[in-house]
């Protein structure tokens, strides 16, 4: 029987931590318990919400291949989203290095 609730298509894992609930994952899928493990994070870095919302505000004034333009997407889409997905990675049990 799986530690993780299923309620309205969404997982919740009250109380538990990142270890318990990637082993219960294992275990369901009837996983090796002695493999090694990894956790994989992918975001838009460069598109997305973020991306279309910075771009409705203020991208759409600026002339896509200057360098204002590129530093105003780099600082106002890039970084936040990369930012939000360090502070995610975080969370995961011995973090996720960042190159």
């Amino acid at each position: 029987m799986s530690m993780i609730n299923q309620s309205n298509g969404a997982l919740t894992a009250a109380a538990l931590s990142n270890s318990d609930v990637f082993a219960q994952w294992e275990a369901d899928r009837e996983l090796r318990s002695n493999s090694h493990g990894a956790s994989y994070v992918s975001v838009p870095i460069t598109t997305g919400r973020v991306f279309v919302d910075w771009f409705r505000e203020h991208g759409r004034t600026l002339d896509p291949g200057s360098e204002e333009y590129r530093t105003a997407h780099r600082a106002n889409v890039m970084l936040p989203i990369m930012q939000g997905a360090a502070a995610f990675s975080s969370c995961c049990d011995g973090g996720i290095p960042a190159w």
